[in-house]
């Protein structure tokens, strides 16, 4: 028997119009109009012998065979889209769309790109630095780097990535203006920088038994890397840790004052289990993960 394969035309106005369920928006994305997405359901409905969509007056509904071919047939057309893409980048290289909160970014992404652009030469890599994660879409995020994410998502696949811990540090060259610090009650002379989870602070003194409320002489920054910057030209004591504080901590830029660590966050590496069907997205993945391991206990 000679398989049926239904006209490519009337089958995208189908998908679209039962994945929207509107023909409104289904004429909108493919750029035709409201008759146009109409006339081809029927010739499909009239090629195949079966009523797709339900019509009562203006108003369609899918019907149950509908609803089980559109589910298919969207599988099929994301397939056709994929292997597309797979055979382009194969000539051309492969590009992957990242998010990444803006301080990891700078500070623990950036720095380790060129190893992984050494060993997959082939993957280009566009880095955005945002505080929300973009929308996961065949165009869209690949792969996100982020402490918050919507946790409704359908289809999401998550690897923790990185654990923040947290503990005073200051300039040692500016400490030196200050009062001395012996003991954390100390701290409570001392302008603090926060980032922008306030109530850090407020768990560090906690732990030591020490009721802190904040000050107009503290500094307040919605970026992390802006809140290093100020503990660096000494304007105050800031929660520093030693993964997006690790150059200035090593070069002495900044030290600790305390070893008494608060757990203060947590970035995982996020993506969706379409995407990880992808060669370059598991390659990417498994190489932050890699990075991962290679930092100190």
């Amino acid at each position: 028997m000679t398989p049926i394969f239904p006209p490519l035309i009337p089958l995208r106005a189908f998908e679209a119009a039962a994945r929207h369920e509107s023909f409104s928006k289904a004429a909108a994305e493919l750029c035709v109009t409201h008759s146009a997405i109409s006339q081809n359901i029927r010739h499909l409905e009239q090629r195949l012998g079966v009523e797709l969509f339900r019509r009562t007056g203006n108003k369609v509904t899918q019907t149950e065979k509908g609803k089980n071919y559109q589910s298919k047939i969207s599988e099929a057309f994301e397939l056709i889209v994929d292997a597309t893409d797979e055979l382009i980048q194969e000539k051309h290289g492969y590009t992957l769309q990242i998010s990444c909160e803006p301080a990891v970014a700078a500070r623990w992404l950036r720095p380790r790109l060129q190893k992984f652009r050494e060993t997959y030469p082939s993957i280009e890599l566009h880095i955005i630095s945002e505080k929300v994660i973009s929308q996961f879409s065949p165009q869209g995020i690949d792969v996100a780097i982020h402490n918050q994410w919507d946790k409704s998502l359908p289809n999401i696949h998550i690897d923790p990535l990185l654990k923040l811990e947290c503990f005073p540090a200051a300039n040692p060259k500016r400490l030196s203006g200050f009062d001395k610090i012996n003991s954390p009650i100390d701290m409570e002379k001392h302008p603090l920088i926060h980032d922008k989870n306030t109530s850090l602070w407020n768990s560090w003194f906690r732990q030591h038994d020490i009721n802190h409320t904040d000050r107009n002489t503290d500094q307040h920054f919605h970026d992390f890397s802006l809140a290093i910057d100020a503990a660096i030209d000494g304007e105050g004591i800031i929660l520093a840790d030693h993964i997006l504080c690790e150059a200035e901590l090593e070069d002495g830029r900044l030290v600790a004052l305390f070893d008494d660590a608060i757990d203060c966050d947590e970035y995982s590496i996020i993506t969706t289990t379409d995407k990880m069907k992808k060669a370059p997205v598991v390659m990417f993945r498994d190489w932050l993960l890699t990075q991962k391991a290679l930092q100190p206990a």
